[in-house]
C-alpha cells in the first residue's frame, strides 16, 4: 500500500507531518484522517492503517518469538552430537529411571556437574524406599518453574514506518532515560566511551536528531554506539515492541564497524570501529541469537591490533583511550572464553602485559588481574590431581581467605569457585571425603558460591546484568557448589560426626532459593533460560527432602 500525504492537506496544499493514526493537523481540527490510495483505488483511513500496523509488529513479535523458542519435553532440545557431552540425561540407562528428555546447558561444565548431583541424590531416595520426583520418571511432564508477571516501566515510543530518522520514533525524556541506563549499567563495566565523550551524551535535547544532521561527528557515532546497547537491554528486560528500534540502532553501528564512516584521521576511524565492534558484541551477549559472538570479537582484536601499529608508527605512547579499548576487549574476550571453555592466545599474551603496566587504573588492574587468575585456576584444577592445600595456594595471598569465618570479597570467591572441579569430585566419589566431615577448603569454596549468588541476585536487582546466558551458568554453578556442600554436610551428619555448629534449614536453603529465584528471572527474560530453571528445580525437589 503505497503512502501518501493524507487528503485534507493535499487539498488544502498545507504540509502533513504523516503521523499516525492522524495528523497533526487533522487533529487539530478534529476530523477523520484519511488518503487515497491508488493501487486499490479507494479512501483509505489512517487510523485503520495505524491499527493494521499494530496488528503486523504484535505478530511479527510473535513469530520472532516462535522462531528462538525451542520445544522440547525437559529444558532445551539437544543442538548438535559434537554437543552431546553436555547435555543433562537423567539418569543412566542401568537405573531403574531412563527418561529420554535432555536439556542443553551451555558450554561450561555445569551439566556434568548437575548430573552428577542428580545420581548421587536420586540414589539416596532409592536407598531410604523414598519416592522419586515425577519430573525424573519417564513419560512425565517436566517440572514448570513458574515465572510471575512482572510490571515493568513503559518506555513511550511510536514507531511508524513513514518515518525515517530514528527520533521521530523515541522522545526525547526517552532517549535521556536510555543514556542514563547505558552511563550507570554498560559503562562501569566496559568504558568503551572516553570520559569527554559520555559527559557530552546529553548535552542535546534531542541526541538522536543532533546525530542524524551531524553523522560524519564522531559524537553521532558514539551515540549510535550508546543506542544500540541500551535498547538491546531494554527490548530483553522492559520493553519487547521496542525491538524493532533496537534492530534499526544495531543497523548503524554495523555499517561504522564496517568503516564506512569517516573521521578524516585513519586513527580516529580505527578507533571508531573498534568501539562499534565491541558494542556489536555487547549486543549480542545481551541477546544470543546471530551466533557471532566469537566472530566479532576475532575482528575486535584484529582491529586494536591495527591500533597499536597505527600507534608505533606514528612514534605515540600508548594513551588512556588505548588502554580503555584494551580493557574493555580483554574483559569482553576473558568472559567469552571462560563461558565457553576455549583457549584464547591473545588473552594469555596480553593479560600480563597490561597488568604490568603502570599506566593501568587501579580498578581496571583488579579486575584483570582476577580474570587472570581465573583463568590460569580454571585450566589447572580440572587438569592436575592436587592436593587441597596445593590447589589453595594457587591463589595470590592478598586473596586468600584466613578461615571459613572470615569475611570474603567478590574477588576472592571468583577465584576460589575456580577450584571447584576438584574440589567437589573430592566430596562426591572420594570415600574418605564421603565418610568424613566437609574438608575446609570445601567449605570455604561453598562460602563462595553464597558470595557470588548474593553479588548475581544484587545486580539482578538493580538491573544490571549484561549477560544472562553467562550469569545463568554462573548462578548454576555456584548453586550446585552449595548444594554439593549441603551433601557432604548432611552425609557427616549421618554418619555420626559432630560438627562444630549445625546450619539451620534456613541457613542450607537461602542460596537454594535465591538460585531458583534468579533462575527464575532469567527465564522470563530469555527463552533457552527455562532449561536451567527446570533442571535446577529438579534438584531442588530432591535436597528437600535430603535435608
Amino acid at each position: 500500500m503505497a503512502l501518501q500525504v493524507c487528503s485534507r492537506c493535499r487539498k488544502r496544499r498545507i504540509k502533513c507531518d504523516l503521523q499516525l493514526p492522524a495528523c497533526k493537523n487533522c487533529r487539530g481540527a478534529d476530523v477523520d484522517c484519511s488518503f487515497w490510495d491508488d493501487s486499490l483505488g479507494q479512501e483509505i483511513s489512517c487510523s485503520y492503517l495505524h491499527s493494521l500496523q499494530q496488528k503486523k509488529q504484535h505478530l511479527e513479535l510473535k513469530l520472532q518469538e516462535a522462531r528462538t523458542t525451542e520445544v522440547v519435553d525437559y529444558g532445551v532440545h539437544s543442538q548438535s552430537s559434537s554437543e552431546q557431552a553436555y547435555h543433562l540425561s537423567l539418569p543412566d540407562a542401568e537405573d531403574i529411571l531412563s527418561p529420554s528428555k535432555t536439556a542443553y546447558l551451555g558450554a561450561g561444565n555445569s551439566a556434568q556437574f548437575l548430573d552428577r548431583l542428580l545420581k548421587t541424590a536420586v540414589q539416596w531416595h532409592i536407598a531410604r524406599g523414598i519416592q522419586i520426583p515425577r519430573c525424573l520418571l519417564p513419560d512425565e511432564m517436566p517440572f514448570s518453574s513458574a515465572v510471575p508477571h512482572i510490571t515493568t516501566p513503559s518506555f513511550m515510543t511510536t514507531y511508524d514506518q513513514r518515518k525515517l530518522e530514528l527520533y521521530s520514533y523515541v522522545p526525547p525524556s526517552t532517549q535521556r532515560a536510555m543514556i542514563e541506563h547505558y552511563l550507570t549499567t554498560v559503562s562501569p563495566e566496559y568504558p568503551l566511551l572516553s570520559g569527554e565523550q559520555e559527559s557530552s551524551l546529553l548535552v542535546h535535547e534531542n541526541p538522536l536528531r543532533w546525530s542524524s544532521s551531524n553523522k560524519e561527528d564522531p559524537m553521532a557515532s558514539a551515540l549510535s554506539i550508546v543506542f544500540a546497547v541500551a535498547s538491546a537491554l531494554i527490548t530483553r528486560d522492559l520493553e519487547s515492541p521496542m525491538s524493532a528500534i533496537s534492530l534499526r540502532c544495531i543497523d548503524e553501528v554495523q555499517r561504522i564497524s564496517e568503516g564506512r564512516v569517516s573521521t578524516g584521521d585513519p586513527l580516529t576511524t580505527t578507533g571508531l570501529k573498534f568501539t562499534a565492534l565491541c558494542a556489536l558484541a555487547l549486543c549480542e551477549m545481551i541477546n544470543p541469537g546471530s551466533g557471532q559472538l566469537w566472530s566479532i570479537l576475532g575482528q575486535a582484536i584484529s582491529t586494536i591490533e591495527d591500533l597499536r601499529e597505527g600507534y608505533r608508527l606514528r612514534t605515540m605512547d600508548l594513551d588512556g583511550d588505548f588502554r580503555r579499548w584494551e580493557f574493555s576487549i580483554l574483559k569482553l574476550e576473558s568472559s567469552a572464553v571462560q563461558h565457553f571453555r576455549r583457549p584464547s592466545p591473545f588473552c594469555t599474551i596480553h593479560l600480563r602485559t597490561v597488568l604490568d603496566d603502570s599506566f593501568t587504573t587501579n580498578a581496571m588492574s583488579a579486575e584483570l588481574y582476577t580474570l587472570s587468575h581465573r583463568q590460569k585456576l580454571m585450566d589447572i584444577s580440572t587438569s592436575l590431581e592436587l592436593s587441597e592445600g596445593t590447589l589453595e595456594n594457587l591463589i595470590p595471598v592478598t586473596l586468600q581467605v584466613s578461615s571459613v569465618n572470615s569475611g570474603m570479597s567478590v574477588q576472592s570467591a571468583t577465584l576460589y569457585i575456580a577450584l571447584h572441579p576438584r574440589i567437589t569430585e573430592l566430596a562426591l566419589f572420594d570415600p574418605r571425603a564421603v565418610n568424613g566431615p566437609p574438608s575446609r577448603l570445601l567449605q570455604i569454596v561453598a562460602k563462595s558460591a553464597s558470595t557470588l549468588i548474593d553479588h548475581l541476585a544484587q545486580l539482578n536487582e538493580g538491573n544490571k546484568i549484561i549477560s544472562i546466558f553467562m550469569a545463568s551458568e554462573k548462578v548454576l554453578e555456584a548453586g550446585l557448589v552449595w548444594s554439593t556442600y549441603l551433601l557432604s554436610h548432611q552425609a557427616a551428619i549421618t554418619a555420626g560426626y559432630q560438627l562444630p555448629s549445625r546450619m539451620s534449614t534456613k541457613v542450607m536453603m537461602s542460596p537454594i532459593m535465591r538460585v531458583s529465584a534468579l533462575l527464575a528471572s532469567f527465564a522470563g527474560r530469555w527463552n533457552n533460560g527455562s532449561a536451567y530453571a527446570r533442571a535446577w528445580e529438579a534438584l531442588v525437589e530432591l535436597l528437600w527432602n535430603i535435608i
